[in-house]
């Protein structure tokens, strides 16, 4: 499992103007390779994201041929798009910004797909994609290929980053944080 953080630098930096934050990440993303490696081998019809988050996962599984840059990727909005361009995703079809029009927009676009499309995801997740798509009457297959996992701090640490510079303004990365 890797650990990311170039989105909380990135998050910081956009921050930082004209303020000087401080990071106290609540959760870290532990990647999954061999899952995602193993789910990428078997017959899909398309690939689903909605998180970069499964883009970086992506990023450091074995050797680049096992992931057809070429196929239809959906993605969630157009961050993860994004990212999916970055990645070398050259089809990519996106969405709205939710798991539900999501959905709608992957029914749009595969009648009946056999194989069914991979839904790259992670842990935990809303899941209004999944619900949708049943809804919907697609089949999709699930591969959690990240999961984050909380931050455990010790009220310790926490006084030690903020006592010199108590914060003016919280901003918080996700919903679940």
């Amino acid at each position: 499992p890797v650990h990311r953080h170039a989105h909380r630098r990135r998050t910081a930096a956009g921050a930082a103007r004209p303020h000087d934050p401080v990071l106290l990440p609540l959760s870290n993303a532990v990647h999954h390779h061999q899952l995602a490696a193993d789910a990428l081998a078997s017959p899909h019809s398309a690939l689903i994201v909605t998180s970069a988050e499964a883009l970086r996962a992506l990023a450091d599984i074995g050797s680049p041929a096992q992931i057809d840059r070429n196929i239809r990727l959906f993605a969630v909005g157009e961050k993860t798009a994004a990212a999916a361009r970055s990645a070398g995703f050259v089809n990519i079809h996106t969405g709205h910004g939710d798991g539900a029009g999501l959905a709608d927009l992957i029914a749009s676009k595969l009648e009946n797909p056999a194989p069914p499309p991979l839904y790259l995801a992670g842990k935990p997740r809303a899941g209004s994609l999944e619900i949708r798509l049943e809804d919907l009457h697609l089949s999709v297959r699930v591969a959690e290929i990240y999961e984050m996992i909380p931050v455990d701090y010790r009220p310790e640490e926490i006084d030690e980053r903020l006592r010199s510079r108590p914060p003016h303004a919280v901003l918080l990365y996700s919903r679940e944080n």
